[in-house]
This record gives C-alpha cells, structure tokens and sequence, in this order.
C-alpha cells in the first residue's frame, strides 16, 4: 500500500510540474531512487549490525546444543537402561527427555524473537542515518524526488542514488565516530 502510495505522489508530483511550470520544467524534474535493503546491508553499519546478530545466534545455538546433548544422552541412558528401570522411572526419565525438548524449543523461539527485535531496532538506526544522507544529497544534488527502489518500475542506471548514499552513510559515521574519539 505504502508503495503504490508512494508511486501515486510521484506520478501526481509528476504531472503537476507539467501542467503548472510547462515543458522546460518537466524537464528539469531531477528523480532519483535508493535500494534501502541493499543500502542497509552494505553499508559498514549494516555489516557490523550483521556481525553482531551473528554472535547472539551462535550463543542461542550454543545453548539449544547443550539441551539436545543433554536430551541424547538421556535418552540413551533410557535405552540401555529400560529393561533394569521400572516404570515410574522410565516416564521419570521420558518426562525428562520432554522437558529438554521444550527447553530447547523454548530457547529456539526466544532466539528467534530477541534477533528479529535486535535486527529490527538496529535497521531503524540504519535507516534514520540513511534518511539524513538521501535528505542532505537531494538538496545538495536539486533533486525534485527520491524514492525507495522498491517504488520504481523503471529507472535507468544513472538514476540509482543507492552506492552513492552508503559511501555518504559510512563518510558520516566514521566522522561521527572520529568525533567521539576526540
């Protein structure tokens, strides 16, 4: 909804300017668009904020391992052990085996929430950043509108704004980081 909303404005934008400012200023209508996705996952932010989802997942697999170890070696205690154990202690070390499968369930689910939230805040960050440079180059640069690659149908290569927007991205943060340094 939010792109065909988005293509509506640029189109009406579009032949607003053709019909109040006539041919000459259609012409100079300067458009332009940026892949967010590819901005967000090549930009160093998006790299590091990849690295770091990477470490909290192997921490969360490392946790799952360690209840599935501990479920396999109890169930192989069962089985060598099912025919000396009486019942009562076979459902004991069945319930056992259960409740490691729901704790390692339940770790799996957790893992999979706490990423999708950490990854979600982190490409808001991203995003804001990225917002402040196509901001600061569609007026540097006089464009009339930028839009998200996702809303264009066709644009030829020298409209693609989105290399020049993560080079401008990584410019601002190692600044900013170079300022916070000093």
């Amino acid at each position: 909804m939010k792109t065909i909303l988005t293509v509506i404005f640029a189109l009406a934008l579009t032949a607003g300017q053709t019909v109040f400012a006539g041919h000459a200023a259609a012409a100079e209508l300067k458009v332009g668009y940026v892949d967010y996705q590819k901005a967000i996952n090549e930009s160093d932010a998006g790299k590091q904020a990849k690295r770091d989802l990477e470490v909290i997942q192997k921490k969360y697999q490392a946790r799952i391992a360690k209840k599935i170890d501990e479920r396999d070696a109890l169930k192989a205690d069962l089985d060598r052990q099912s025919l000396v154990l009486s019942s009562d202690a076979v459902r004991e070390k069945q319930d056992q085996i259960e409740k490691l499968n729901r704790d390692a369930e339940r770790i799996n689910n957790d893992a999979v929430q706490d990423i999708q939230k950490k990854q979600q805040e982190k490409e808001i960050v991203i995003v804001e950043g990225l917002k402040k440079v196509i901001d600061a180059i569609g007026k540097k640069e006089n464009y009339n509108l930028i839009l998200p690659a996702d809303s264009v149908l066709y644009a030829n290569g020298a409209t693609d704004l989105t290399k020049e927007v993560i080079e401008k991205y990584n410019d601002m943060l190692a600044t900013s980081a170079g300022n916070k340094g000093q």
